[in-house]
C-alpha cells in the first residue's frame, strides 16, 4: 500500500482532459516517493545469542524509469545495472534488565525492481521439498524455495552455490551475516552465518506448505514496488528453523 515518506523523487500521475484545462484554476497532483522502503527486525530464540549482525542489499537497479513504476514492468537485466549497497551493521536493541540484546533492527530504501521468476514454484514443487528433511525433521517449505540456489560439485566433496533456482537472477535480495552463539544443553557452539532472503511481495501467505492459488501468486512474486514499506520480521532460532513474517504497510 502506499505510505508517505521522505524520498529524494516523488512522482504522479493525473488524468487531465482539455475541459479541466479550461474550467479549472488548480488542478492537483498526488505526489506518492519513487523508491520503496524496507524496514527488518531479526530476534534470538531460546538458546540462541546473537552478537551482531552485518546486512547489505543485492541487485539493486541504479539505471530505472518512472515508466517503469507506472507500468510495473522491466527493463533488460543488462539496462538495469545492478549493484550491490555496501554492508553495515543492524541497529541493536539491549535489554538492561535481561542485559541481552532483544532484536536486531535495519532501515533501508530500495529503487523499484519489476522481474519476473526464472521458473514458477508449484505445488509439486513444494511436495518435493517437503520430501527433503530439513535438521528438525520438518520438510522445505515454498519459502525455503524462493531462496533455493542450484548447486555445483568442487573439489574436496564440497558444493558450491550457483544461481537461484526458482527466483529471478536480477531479484532483490536481503543479505545478512550473523555472529550467533548456540547452546544446547551445556554445550556452546560459535557460528558466522550467512542468510539471504529474496524480496517481493509475498504478504498475506497463508500456508506456505499447502498454498491456494492466490497464496502461489505471492510465493512467486519478486517485485519491489515503489511508495510502498516492505517490513521483514525473523525469529532465529538456531536449529535450521526459522519463523518469518513479512507484510506490505
Amino acid at each position: 500500500s502506499a505510505e508517505r515518506y521522505e524520498s529524494p523523487l516523488m512522482y504522479g500521475v493525473e488524468v487531465v482532459t482539455p475541459d479541466d484545462i479550461k474550467n479549472k484554476s488548480v488542478i492537483s497532483i498526488h505526489l506518492v516517493p519513487f523508491i520503496a522502503k524496507i524496514t527488518a527486525m531479526v530476534k534470538p530464540g531460546n538458546g540462541v545469542t546473537i552478537n551482531s549482525i552485518s546486512y547489505h542489499f543485492q541487485n539493486i537497479p541504479t539505471s530505472t524509469k518512472i515508466f517503469s513504476a507506472l507500468a510495473k514492468s522491466q527493463d533488460s537485466k543488462g539496462e538495469l545495472n545492478l549493484k550491490d549497497t555496501p554492508s553495515t551493521k543492524m541497529m541493536m536493541d539491549y535489554n538492561k534488565k535481561t542485559k541481552r540484546v532483544d532484536s536486531f533492527q535495519a532501515l533501508g530504501y530500495l529503487v523499484p525492481n519489476y522481474p519476473e521468476p526464472k521458473k514458477a514454484i508449484d505445488s509439486q514443487a513444494i511436495a518435493n521439498a517437503q520430501a527433503r528433511k530439513k535438521e528438525d525433521n520438518s520438510g522445505y517449505t515454498a519459502f525455503d524455495l524462493r531462496q533455493k540456489r542450484m548447486k555445483a560439485d568442487v573439489a574436496g566433496g564440497y558444493v558450491k552455490n550457483g544461481d537461484w533456482e526458482y527466483a529471478p537472477d536480477e531479484a532483490t535480495a536481503l543479505v545478512m551475516e550473523a555472529d550467533i552463539a548456540i547452546k544446547k544443553g551445556s554445550v556452546e557452539q560459535q557460528a558466522t552465518v550467512t542468510y539471504t532472503v529474496v524480496l517481493g511481495d509475498f504478504s498475506g501467505v497463508t500456508d506456505w506448505i499447502n498454498p491456494n492459488p492466490e497464496d502461489l501468486k505471492k510465493i512467486n512474486n519478486y517485485h519491489i514496488e515503489s511508495a510502498t514499506h516492505y517490513n521483514f520480521n525473523e525469529l532465529n532460532r538456531g536449529d535450521d528453523t526459522r519463523k518469518e513474517f513479512f507484510d506490505k504497510i
